[in-house]
């Protein structure tokens, strides 16, 4: 009967390999949890914001550089970074490890600005919700999801290629640059369309559209400008195309430069076959 037990007891094994093992997965845990963007910045701000405007690419960071980040009061207060396992994804063939750049206004309307770049698709929705919860402030993690953001308005900006366009229009035949929107049923509520609404089958990709459906399913007022444009680079003219529309959302108070500040680049003549 010992004998047996003993057996028994022999093939179990050592303690020690346990506890390694429980070791290694609390590592594999952890590092998974490290995986998601990291916002290398000071701690939540104590107050939350008024108005969280988010522009996604190359055309709207130069809006808001030019129009809105050129005025006084703007403080850049961090970025936001891939870690871990995602960290050679996001680096990819862009070589960055910089998802996005954060900049605040303290005085009100009290406004949190996030200047994307490129942004990989499994980080798209936990930047989203970095996003918000950042809005929110450090009070926002004492109270209901649902009533975080109860004031919160959402402005974002993004543009696409003017052949990605879907219309039974010619191109030929369209102004452009082209702006269209999005909105949240809250945000209809009290205030107008600030571009004709976005006609189907086109759709909005990346963090733009990541941003814009985590703000409907929490009943945040938001809306997207979106911009056409026919100029692969950005350009003046579709720039300067964000300017109007934006007037029309709760950022216009922002906007302080005039887009005619714009010029066209002029060539420099070469004298090589002079």
């Amino acid at each position: 009967m010992s004998d047996s037990l003993w057996s028994f007891d022999a093939q179990q094994p050592p303690a020690r390999d346990w506890d390694e093992e429980s070791d290694e997965e609390e590592e594999e845990r952890s590092e998974e949890e490290q995986s998601g963007p990291r916002l290398t910045s000071p701690p939540l701000p104590h107050e939350s914001y008024e108005l969280l405007v988010i522009s996604c690419d190359a055309q709207s960071n130069a809006f808001i550089s030019s129009c809105v980040l050129r005025t006084d009061g703007w403080t850049l207060v961090g970025d936001v970074s891939c870690d871990g396992q995602r960290r050679a994804e996001c680096e990819g063939e862009h070589r960055t490890e910089k998802l996005c750049t954060l900049h605040e206004h303290s005085k009100a309307p009290r406004t949190l600005i996030g200047c994307c770049s490129f942004i990989p698709e499994n980080v798209l929705y936990d930047l989203t919700d970095m996003f918000l919860k950042y809005a929110s402030g450090s009070k926002g993690t004492d109270t209901l999801p649902e009533k975080q953001n109860s004031s919160l308005k959402v402005v974002i900006l993004t543009s696409l290629p003017l052949s990605s366009y879907l219309s039974p229009h010619s191109t030929d035949q369209l102004p452009t640059p082209l702006v269209r929107s999005l909105s949240t049923e809250p945000y209809l509520l009290t205030l107008e369309r600030p571009a004709p609404q976005l006609e189907v089958p086109n759709i909005v990709t990346g963090i733009a559209a990541a941003t814009l459906t985590e703000c409907a399913l929490q009943s945040i007022s938001a809306t997207l400008l979106l911009s056409y444009s026919s100029l692969s680079s950005h350009d003046p003219v579709t720039i300067s195309s964000f300017f109007k529309p934006a007037h029309l959302t709760p950022m216009a108070s922002l906007l302080r430069v005039s887009p005619t500040i714009y010029t066209q680049p002029q060539l420099v003549p070469s004298n090589l076959y002079c």
